[in-house]
C-alpha cells in the first residue's frame, strides 16, 4: 500500500513538472503595476503543446519581436490584488500564472538634479521620476507649477521655473526653505498634485 501511495506522489509530482508554466522577469517577480506597461516572458516547460494566453484582471498585447517570440505586456488597472494569465489549448486551462496587483511607487520631484527633501538647486528645469537603480520607465510630465512663501506668489506653466522665482530665491537666506508644487501628467494621462522641500545650504 505504501508502495501505491509513493508511486501516486511521484506521478502527480512529474505532471506538475511536466505542466511548468512560467512567466519570466528577473525585476518584476510576478508583480503587476496598475497603469504600467509590465513585461514578461511566457512560456510552458516539458510540454509542446500548443496554446493561447488569456488575462484575468489584465490586457496582454505580445510584442512584436523577432529574437524573443514569447514577450509581452501585461497591463491591468484593476482595482483587484491579483491577476492571472491561463495558459489555454482546446478550450481547457492548461494551468495559469498568478500575479500581485500593486500601485507603482510614487516617483520623486527633482529640481536639476536635486530630489525633493535636499538643498536649493541652480537650475531651473523641474522633473518627476524615480531615482537612479529603479527598474521603471514610466514617463511623468510636470504641466505647471507654483509656490508660496510669506505674501510672494509664483506660478507658471510647464516645468521651466521664472526667473523673477529663481531672482527671488537668490536673496533668501542660507537655512531657509522653499516648497514647490507641480501637476504632473502620467504616462496613462492621469494628473495629479505634488509638492517638494528644499533647503537653501550655507555658503
Amino acid at each position: 500500500m505504501k508502495e501505491l501511495a509513493m508511486l501516486v506522489v511521484i506521478l502527480i509530482g512529474f505532471n506538475t513538472m511536466a505542466q511548468n508554466f512560467v512567466a519570466q522577469n528577473i525585476e518584476m517577480n510576478n508583480v503587476l503595476y496598475r497603469g504600467y506597461e509590465n513585461k514578461y516572458n511566457f512560456g510552458q516547460l516539458g510540454c509542446e503543446e500548443k496554446y493561447v494566453l488569456e488575462g484575468v484582471n489584465c490586457e496582454l498585447i505580445k510584442v512584436n519581436d523577432d529574437a524573443n517570440d514569447n514577450l509581452y505586456i501585461v497591463k491591468t488597472n484593476s482595482n483587484d490584488k491579483t491577476a492571472s494569465v491561463h495558459f489555454v489549448a482546446n478550450g481547457k486551462v492548461l494551468g495559469s500564472v498568478d500575479f500581485i496587483v500593486k500601485n507603482l511607487p510614487r516617483p520623486d520631484l527633482y529640481w536639476g538634479e536635486k530630489a525633493e527633501g535636499t538643498n536649493f538647486s541652480e537650475a531651473s528645469e523641474l522633473s518627476v521620476k524615480y531615482e537612479a537603480g529603479l527598474a521603471f520607465n514610466a514617463s511623468y510630465s510636470v504641466v505647471s507649477w507654483s509656490s508660496t512663501h510669506g505674501d510672494k506668489n509664483f506660478e507658471g506653466e510647464g516645468n521651466q521655473l521664472s526667473e523673477d522665482f529663481l531672482a527671488y530665491l537668490n536673496g533668501l537666506a542660507p537655512g531657509e526653505t522653499i516648497s514647490i508644487t507641480v501637476k504632473v501628467e502620467d504616462q496613462n494621462g492621469t494628473t495629479r498634485l505634488k509638492t517638494g522641500v528644499w533647503t537653501k545650504a550655507s555658503v
